[in-house]
């Protein structure tokens, strides 16, 4: 398994606005590198996720990966153009497609055969315990495992960075160590910056190479 050629994943001074307030962050994330962004309820942490992503508008500032400009003043870049994989709070699934089709959609959108993105996504989902339900749609299937298929999209689309906001809180707490191991196995296999979204010590112990708390 490998991702597409990454390099550092740079938020230069970056704000952005949460309702009345405007939070900041400044931050670099070397290839294979896990941050875990913590801190209270309304600090922002999911708000600075999204910028990076592409999903909420910066005020001031830049993000850039790879030394190549995403979003700032004179470039802004589609959040489907980023190359990022992203495993939101609220899963997002097409309801009308099977988990399988979920899986394989980010390798099809970046040209990958039909066949071979098919046989990509079910080794993901084998991985993380869900090959029976490949053929289920997704609106058939359970939140825990949902949460599962979303992990299972954002890693197996060959991702140059990964950005993960609260990917394991619906998850039952009987597989939720066995998914916390293999998405940190797999983020070293991909060798790609990631960026953690957590209120859970266990995961920044588990996951995380380094902590940065908003206040």
């Amino acid at each position: 398994m490998s991702g597409q050629v990454s390099g550092t994943l740079e938020v230069r001074d970056a704000v952005v606005r949460r309702g009345e307030f405007e939070v900041r962050l400044d931050l670099r994330i070397g290839p294979g590198e896990v941050v875990a962004l913590t801190g209270p309820n309304g600090a922002g942490k999911s708000s600075l996720l999204g910028a990076v992503a592409g999903l909420v508008p910066l005020v001031s500032g830049e993000v850039a990966l790879g030394g190549a400009v995403l979003d700032g003043e004179a470039a802004f870049v589609p959040p489907e153009r980023r190359g990022v994989g992203l495993v939101p709070q609220q899963h997002l699934l097409f309801g009308h497609l099977t988990a399988l089709e979920n899986v394989a959609y980010g390798l099809r959108a970046r040209g990958v055969h039909r066949r071979e993105a098919r046989a990509e996504a079910g080794e993901w989902l084998d991985r993380l315990g869900l090959a029976d339900r490949a053929q289920l749609r997704a609106d058939r299937l359970s939140g825990g495992q949902s949460q599962r298929v979303a992990i299972a999209r954002a890693l197996a689309s060959r991702p140059r960075a990964v950005l993960l906001d609260e990917p394991f809180a619906a998850l039952d707490i009987r597989v939720r160590d066995d998914v916390r191991r293999l998405v940190r196995d797999a983020l070293v296999e991909l060798g790609v910056p990631a960026l953690l979204v957590t209120h859970d010590p266990a995961e920044v112990d588990q996951l995380a190479t380094r902590e940065v708390r908003l206040a």
